[in-house]
């Protein structure tokens, strides 16, 4: 597919068919997300094992429940709720923990690029993807560090939620126009 093609068809989706997806497109999209500029040392844990989204999941809806944020404890309280959306791949990017705030922001830009890279290629495969800040928050308890063999020495990032799409909507248009200043 043609870039812009690929740009004006990516969106993030929060609804996923329970499908398995093929693991050389998962070797695909983490192939593309180390080809992304980088200055971190991003490392990337592919969690496709049910028992521990569902544990990302609960541990999500328990930090929305008690966040007190009305809106985030609604979320929380809905039966279908899912942090991953229950998608049936998640991808979390992790680095070690850093020495310095400016090393923190370099591997929060470094993060972003393997994000986008990613959402693009899924894209092109066919795939459907979501970026998700959920395991920033859900992988700090001992025991998911453990259950996903990211380690304590790893500070987590942000993850990517991939799938087959249950959503056929399309794309929404964006005015770009109103969002771009040039300063000549």
């Amino acid at each position: 597919m043609e870039l812009f093609s690929v740009l004006k068809k990516r969106k993030s989706v929060r609804s996923y068919l329970p499908k398995r997806v093929e693991s050389e497109k998962i070797n695909t999209i983490v192939q593309a997300a180390n080809l992304a500029p980088t200055s971190a040392r991003l490392s990337f844990m592919v969690i496709t094992n049910p028992d521990i989204l569902r544990l990302i999941s609960e541990e999500g809806r328990s930090r929305l429940a008690n966040s007190g944020v009305p809106i985030l404890q609604e979320k929380a309280a809905k039966s279908d709720f899912s942090s991953v959306y229950n998608a049936p791949v998640l991808i979390t990017l992790f680095v070690p923990k850093p020495e310095n705030q400016k090393i923190a922001e370099l591997n929060l830009m470094s993060a972003g690029c393997a994000v986008q890279t990613m959402l693009l290629a899924a894209t092109n495969l066919g795939l459907a993807s979501c970026c998700v800040s959920t395991p920033l928050f859900e992988i700090k308890s001992d025991m998911l560090l453990n259950h996903t063999g990211i380690g304590k020495e790893n500070e987590v990032l942000c993850g990517v939620a991939l799938g087959y799409s249950t959503d056929t909507a399309p794309h929404g248009a964006r005015a770009l126009a109103k969002n771009v200043h040039f300063c000549e």
